[in-house]
């Protein structure tokens, strides 16, 4: 080709562009100019995720290049270009088989006549236009507040493929931001940022619904399943603990006792059947977790014969309390194959049995009570809550360990108990840095969820920045930890970022300095970065 050749191809080339022609070697226009190239089309019958998936994908693609975006039926779609989103003809013509993806994993396809954007159900498909959303165009959800949406009038995307999901099964952070989180949202929060569970509040099922628990509570259940203590106490003495001679009424509970784990397995299946129906009432996912746990704080523990030998053999109460969760489960399996028991390693049964295991259907969840929250969990200061987790995953062999993980300061007390001023709920500590490495350790000890209890508002030091890093990080452990933040910092501060990353090097730097050693329950003075030096600097 002659260079006068190659210029009149290049003009040529420039009046099909400038016309609307479509041509493309290599990637699929989206928007030219303000002006829609793509239409959104989804299967003939979509879920309500996969709806709202293609809702907000126009929504987004609107603030972006300022152009309206169609949404139609596959069946009344007639060009072959197209964004298609779900589980659609075109998707599975690409060769992609719906039947073998998991409940969360997602895929982008893209070439120069389609950009597929699909995945399992219930969640897959929204994941993948979010991940498009984030990860190809900018977009970011700061908190249930704020979000970052670039402006680009022209935008094509270049040819693509990739899949992924979240390596955690289990991703809840119970927050709270001034408010009810979900009164408004739904859980959108949630889902953009891909967390899965909310506790006893509510993921939508157009964002995918959650990992939800049954009643009647998530926590510290067994008192629950008796109903008035004393009526019961005076009905049947023996369902409590044998402790020094007697039975006692404030205890926990007698957990060999043929009877009582009679009266647990039809309470349970009551509690079943009233999940559903509550979860039909209200439109949402059926739960599938339901906690079996002792009551909170150190009650005696049963010393009859049988309680005392299990116990005594395998080396304290979280066997009493695993053999009693595998008993219940045993009994509902066939029933309620979709169902897990949730048993607590809390205090009193923290340390693994030595030899008994969980059933399949029975998830361990251990609540870390005794980290450094600012140290990672590979620190020598937090050897034994390590050992704890390192023999629990020994025994929960099926991936069947869940954590509960504090991230807050729970030095709250009134002040008729702890004077004034020696309250600590809301001091500054770095916590943020031991994410990614306690993640990864948790990942490779076969830790299937995490519940982060991180619920205080915006007294909690450097709060978004730390929901939004669990978030990331509990859908990916290994991601670039400081790329993480720094896009955080730059995106959510604005001009004031360089300051703030002035503020995070300081705290981090003092702390790690000072060897603090923060727990759930820290007391002021053992803040001791907190020096006049470091709050003068910080102020």
């Amino acid at each position: 080709m002659t260079p006068i050749d190659f210029s009149i191809s290049r003009i040529l080339i420039l009046c099909l562009l400038l016309a609307g022609g479509v041509v493309h070697a290599d990637g699929f226009p989206i928007a030219r100019e303000g002006q829609a190239l793509a239409t959104i089309v989804h299967a003939a019958s979509p879920t309500p995720a996969e709806q709202q998936a293609c809702k907000e994908l126009a929504e987004y693609l609107q603030k972006i290049t300022g152009a309206s975006f169609n949404i139609v039926a596959e069946t009344d779609h007639q060009e072959s270009r197209g964004i298609y989103v779900g589980q659609t003809q075109r998707a599975s013509n690409a060769g992609i088989a719906f039947d073998t993806l998991g409940q969360e994993q997602w895929i982008i396809r893209s070439d120069d006549q389609s950009l597929i954007l699909t995945g399992g159900r219930p969640r897959g498909t929204l994941y993948a236009v979010y991940h498009f959303l984030e990860d190809d165009l900018g977009v970011r959800w700061w908190n249930p507040f704020e979000e970052s949406v670039p402006t680009k009038q022209t935008l094509e995307i270049a040819t693509m493929s990739r899949q992924g999901q979240p390596r955690f099964v289990y991703r809840e952070i119970h927050y709270s931001f001034g408010g009810h989180p979900y009164d408004r949202w739904e859980g959108q929060f949630s889902a953009r940022n891909r967390i899965n569970a909310a506790g006893t509040d509510t993921i939508a099922l157009k964002y995918g619904g959650a990992v939800r628990y049954g009643p009647p509570a998530i926590a510290h259940t067994y008192h629950n399943y008796l109903g008035n203590l004393d009526e019961t106490f005076a009905a049947h003495p023996q369902w409590f603990a044998l402790y020094q001679g007697q039975r006692v009424k404030n205890s926990q509970l007698c957990l060999t006792n043929p009877e009582l784990r009679a009266h647990f397995v039809e309470r349970l299946k009551a509690y079943i059947e009233e999940g559903k129906t509550l979860a039909a009432q209200k439109d949402l996912a059926e739960p599938t977790f339901y906690a079996i746990q002792p009551a909170d704080g150190r009650l005696p523990w049963c010393e009859c014969p049988r309680c005392k030998n299990l116990s005594t053999r395998e080396g304290g109460a979280s066997a009493l309390m695993i053999d009693f969760a595998n008993a219940l489960a045993s009994k509902i399996a066939k029933d309620y194959p979709d169902i897990s028991l949730v048993p607590l390693a809390y205090l009193d049964t923290a340390d693994a049995p030595r030899t008994l295991k969980p059933l399949p259907n029975v998830l361990v969840l251990l609540a870390d009570t005794t980290s450094n929250m600012v140290a990672p969990i590979t620190d020598p200061t937090n050897q034994r809550f390590r050992d704890m987790l390192t023999r629990w995953s020994r025994i929960a062999d099926n991936n069947n360990l869940l954590i509960w993980d504090y991230a807050v300061n729970f030095n709250d007390f009134p002040s008729k108990i702890v004077p004034i001023g020696m309250c600590s709920f809301g001091f500054p500590f770095p916590s943020h840095t031991t994410y990614q490495p306690d993640y990864q350790f948790m990942r490779d000890h076969g830790v299937r969820g995490l519940f982060i209890q991180h619920e205080y508002p915006i007294v909690s030091d450097m709060r978004d920045l730390k929901i939004w890093l669990e978030a990331k990080l509990l859908e990916d452990p290994d991601r670039d930890y400081q790329s993480l933040v720094d896009d955080f910092v730059t995106g959510y501060y604005g001009p004031a970022a360089p300051m703030i990353k002035e503020y995070l090097s300081l705290i981090e730097t003092a702390t790690k300095e000072s060897k603090s050693y923060l727990t759930w329950t820290a007391n002021p003075g053992d803040f001791k970065f907190l020096t006049v030096d470091y709050l003068d600097k910080a102020h």
